[in-house]
């Protein structure tokens, strides 16, 4: 099976699969770069949170916990990184917007979205422009951390 996808995707006979290239092409057939659209880097089911929220909810806080493991302690790394790579400066645009009501159209069906309604559907495109249009397309969000390289429980 692995074999017959890496050949429909033209890397057959290649001893290293060059991951990004090999997703972008099972999920988009290589038209978008998922790994450059913060719009789409995401799981799928978080695309519909917007539905969930009571009318006019303007804040959100969310947070990442570990569950558990091997081993009693982890190290937090990476959000510098991940910062820098994906969230700083202007990282949301109209092509971007329109990369992922595609995707989300072709993965939901169109049949989850009234057309012509910008405010209904799995995908927030409304949300999205809106972030555009008077964010300049850099996400209003805050973020609080431990420290990068400290040491926390695992629960």
């Amino acid at each position: 099976m692995v074999g017959s996808l890496l050949s429909m995707a033209g890397l057959a006979g290649s001893s290293e699969v060059p991951y990004e290239r090999f997703v972008a092409w099972l999920f988009l057939n290589d038209s978008v770069d998922i790994f450059n659209n913060i719009v789409i880097l995401t799981d799928s089911y978080k695309v519909t949170h917007h539905l969930q929220y009571p009318p006019g909810t303007e804040k959100i806080y969310s947070y990442f916990e570990c569950r558990g493991g091997q081993f009693p302690e982890v190290c937090f790394f990476g959000l510098q990184y991940f910062l820098k790579e994906y969230l700083a400066g202007p990282v949301v645009s109209q092509e971007k917007i329109d990369e992922a009501a595609e995707l989300y159209e072709r993965h939901f069906g169109a049949g989850f979205a009234v057309p012509g309604d910008k405010n209904t559907g799995a995908f927030n495109r409304a949300g999205w422009e809106h972030i555009l249009k008077e964010h300049g397309g850099k996400l209003p969000i805050s973020i609080k951390a431990v420290p990068e390289g400290m040491t926390v429980a695992n629960k």
